[in-house]
Formats: structure tokens, C-alpha cells, sequence
């Protein structure tokens, strides 16, 4: 971790970031703001934050069941709430790597098609936070460099949604293509050779990870879910500020900065995303709703602590569960840190559970064995 560079420049801008979020505060007012906070409020935006993480869960679902029927929420819910621990205490979103690895081990999905849903992820969040912004700012008024901002971001992330769009629609032109490349031009004379049937056994399993978004209802179902998810941990950010700490603002100063700080988990940053989540937050709420600093900042403080340390406790649990080893967490960030890919389809990661049928001796069925071959569509 420590010659990682990624790891370094997320500390430096996490450090620049904590200094730009606190260097007007006053922190004896901040320590008298944290000890009126009435502490009996966590408890309420814990259950509805955790609520928002399985409907994030049923979402995953929804992304994964072309390729794998059955999977339980709760299953998927374990391997979210690892990967969320990972987010917060390992570097470069090594998460989303964790999720990738269990996910594989635990339902023998490929790889390659587990990442691909979590791309998918990435894209839905971010409109749904964009959502959240254009929203808000009907009832404000942005200046025109953040006005910009939204509008770039905007095209972006629909951009995103439109190629993953055409991706899941094509798949077959999509291996094609790749198998051209291959063939007739210098990039398949650079990789060799005997790498090809791989790249092109990659690029199918990635596609079909796309495959949910081939249907209208599947597109419509994911951004519902989206919405309701967020809207869960804008509960819980009203909840805390207004139970908590008897903050006064407006319902649409909550949902813009909950789509603010988290839009800002996208800058590199330490493990956390520690100091770009205060100060961005701070800004939003000390400079549209003139929330004082000291109280924005303690507001911040514990709002982010509690984002942070129960979902980590909670994956520590389950990834002991599912016997994922710190051993094999340092293996992943290692190959992260050497710019090799942290996971890849021909990983040793441990055999995978046996369908249903096999676990009990029998043989199992056809549409069994294609529940498990991302490649090779489902007939259900």
C-alpha cells in the first residue's frame, strides 16, 4: 500500500481537502455543537440507511439475473456491505475489487461480467445524483460554474447509460468487432497470439454483464431502484440533521447535499473519501443554505462517521464469514498497486459453490449449467 501512488495521491488530496473544509472553523464551537447532538437520531438513520444498502442489494440482483438466478438478497447484501468496508479502509476503491472476487468465488459468476454490473452501478448512481441536483435546484439558484458542472456531469453520465446501452444490445457485434481487431489490425499484434480466445472469452463474459439493460423495463426497473436507494440515505441525512441536531433546512438543502458529497467520491482520495466528502458537503451547506460553518462541519463530522464505521464493522463480520482472508485482500491490493488487473477470469479464487442439484450427488440440469455459463444465455 505504502508504494502505491495512488495510495499517496489520494492522501495528499484528502489532506488539501481537510484543510480547505476546516481552515475557517472554530473548534471549540465545533466540540460544544457535538455535545448537544441528540446520539438517539443514529439509530433511526442507521435502519433506514441499511435499508437504502438492500434495496441497493435487490438492484445488484436485478443486474445479476441473467446470469445467475437466485441469488438471495441477503446474499448479495453480505458481499455489498464487504465491499463498502473496503471502500473505507483500503486505497483506490479496492471495494469494488473485493465485491468482484467474493461475488466469483461465492456464485462462480466470471469476473469480467460481475465488474461489468458494477459499472452499471456507477452510471445509475450518478444520474440519480444528477437527479437529485437538477431536482434541488429548482428551488435555488446555481451560479453559472456550477450550472456548467451539472451540465457537463449530466452528459457524461447519459453518455455512459447510452454505450452500455448499445453494448448490452450488440453483444454478438461487440465479440465480432473484437475478433477484427485481433485479426487485421496492430493491436492484435501486440497481444499474443495465444491470448486471443482469452480476450475474446473476456469480452463476451464483460458484454453479458450488460445484458439486463437489452429491455426497456430493465432499464426503468434499475433507475427505480436507484431512486428509491438514494432516497433512503437522504432520510437518513435529513433525519440526522433535523432529529439530531435540530437543523432547520429545507428537504431540497438534504437531497442536494447528499448528491453533492457523494458526487464528490468521485476525486481520488484516501480510503473513505475522507476530507473531499467534508469539505464538499461544507461548501454546499454553509454556501447555498448559509448554514454556519461550525455547525455545517459538526453536522459533517458525524453524518460521515456514521456512513463509515457501522457498514465497515459489518463487513468485518461477513468477510470473516465468507473466510476471505486479509491475506488474500493484500494479494488484491498488491496487483492493484503494480498496475496489474486485480481480478481477472483465470484467477485461482477458490472453486465455486456447485448448483443446487450437484450439491445433493444428481446431475445437474442444462438450464443449471447455463445459469452458471454467463456466456452461453440463459432459456428462462
Amino acid at each position: 500500500m505504502l508504494k502505491d501512488k495512488k495510495f499517496w495521491l489520494g492522501v495528499i488530496v484528502s489532506v488539501i481537502s481537510l484543510y480547505w473544509a476546516f481552515r475557517d472553523a472554530n473548534f471549540a464551537a465545533i466540540g460544544a455543537a457535538l455535545g448537544r447532538v441528540q446520539y438517539w437520531a443514529l439509530i433511526p438513520a442507521l435502519a433506514v440507511y441499511f435499508v437504502g444498502v438492500w434495496v441497493r442489494a435487490v438492484r445488484w440482483g436485478v443486474l445479476l439475473a441473467p446470469l445467475r438466478q437466485g441469488i438471495s438478497p441477503y446474499s448479495l447484501f453480505r458481499v455489498l456491505a464487504i465491499g463498502y468496508m473496503g471502500n473505507d479502509i483500503l486505497p483506490a476503491r479496492l471495494g469494488d475489487v473485493i465485491r468482484v472476487y467474493v461475488l466469483s468465488r461465492r456464485e462462480g459468476i466470471t469476473k469480467s461480467a460481475t465488474l461489468a454490473t458494477i459499472l452499471v452501478e456507477r452510471i445509475l448512481d450518478g444520474l440519480t445524483m444528477l437527479g437529485f441536483l437538477a431536482v434541488s435546484a429548482l428551488f435555488i439558484t446555481l451560479n453559472a460554474e456550477m450550472t456548467n458542472t451539472l451540465r457537463v456531469f449530466s452528459i457524461i453520465f447519459v453518455i455512459g447509460l447510452l454505450v452500455f446501452v448499445a453494448l448490452a444490445a450488440s453483444p454478438d457485434r461487440i465479440t465480432t468487432l473484437v475478433q477484427i481487431l485481433l485479426g487485421r489490425s496492430p493491436l492484435g499484434r501486440v497481444i499474443p497470439e495465444a491470448l486471443h480466445a482469452r480476450a475474446l472469452h473476456v469480452t463476451a463474459s464483460f458484454v453479458e454483464g450488460f445484458a439486463v439493460l437489452r429491455s426497456w423495463q430493465g432499464v426503468v426497473s434499475l433507475l427505480g431502484l436507484s431512486v428509491v436507494a438514494w432516497s433512503a440515505e437522504a432520510t437518513m441525512y435529513y433525519i440526522i440533521g433535523a432529529w439530531g441536531f435540530g437543523l432547520s433546512l429545507p428537504i431540497h438543502g438534504y437531497t442536494m447535499t447528499t448528491a453533492a458529497a457523494n458526487l464528490s467520491t468521485l476525486v481520488p482520495s484516501s480510503p473513505g473519501f475522507i476530507g473531499v466528502f467534508e469539505g464538499v458537503a461544507k461548501q454546499v451547506l454553509n454556501g447555498l443554505f448559509h448554514l454556519n460553518i461550525d455547525t455545517a462541519l459538526s453536522y459533517v463530522v458525524v453524518l460521515h462517521a456514521t456512513l463509515l464505521f457501522p457498514v465497515t464493522a459489518l463487513g468485518l463480520v461477513y468477510m470473516a464469514r465468507e473466510s476471505v482472508s486479509w491475506r488474500e485482500l493484500a494479494a488484491l491490493e498488491k496487483k492493484e498497486a503494480a498496475g496489474q488487473p486485480a481480478v481477472s477470469d483465470d484467477d485461482e479464487a477458490g472453486p465455486p459453490l456447485p448448483p443446487p442439484a450437484a450439491q445433493n450427488g444428481s446431475t445437474p440440469s442444462v438450464e443449471q449449467e447455463t445459469a452458471h455459463d454467463p456466456v452461453r444465455p440463459s432459456k428462462r
